[in-house]
């Protein structure tokens, strides 16, 4: 997978969103998307910058397109929150939306007490943009209790339930 986000034109309506989410990418796609004016877009990311994800997600949400997770393609990390900003979200039987605890790098220059303070800060934003977009919270369940080097693949009930997916 790129290591950076590529958008790609599949179709005259629907767009791929592939690749890691670099620092930068928010505002290089989210212009990109109001160019090309898609109305489906497909995604398969391994996730990256949660800021980043966080632009692109309400670019979409802002263009009312619907959010796919194709079959074989896997949503994880930060990918999740581009995903929601879908108008309407749909993953394929077998798609993946996998969670994992915010990280930050690995900084050994900043003071433990600033990085744990820009984390809860980065989930706080996050908290927000996941209620703005109708998703239910207990989504931070697993959020919060997968270790950051490990990913939680959301079952069907969950993504139900939790108002991931349109039903």
């Amino acid at each position: 997978k790129p290591s950076q986000l590529t958008i790609t034109s599949e179709s005259s309506d629907t767009v791929s969103l592939r690749g890691a989410i670099a620092p930068g990418d928010g505002a290089r796609i989210s212009s990109e998307l109001r160019l090309s004016k898609p109305s489906v877009v497909t995604l398969d990311s391994v996730g990256g910058s949660v800021t980043d994800a966080l632009e692109i997600s309400r670019s979409l949400r802002s263009l009312g397109v619907e959010t796919q997770i194709i079959d074989e393609a896997v949503c994880c990390s930060a990918c999740p929150y581009i995903f929601v900003g879908g108008t309407t979200r749909v993953v394929a039987e077998t798609g993946r939306l996998g969670v994992h605890q915010h990280s930050v790098g690995s900084s050994t220059i900043l003071p433990a007490f600033l990085v744990t303070q820009e984390i809860q800060s980065g989930q706080a934003e996050v908290l927000e943009h996941l209620d703005g977009m109708g998703i239910d919270l207990r989504l931070m369940g697993p959020v919060l209790a997968t270790p950051a080097d490990e990913i939680y693949i959301l079952t069907q009930p969950e993504l139900e339930e939790w108002n991931v997916i349109s039903t």
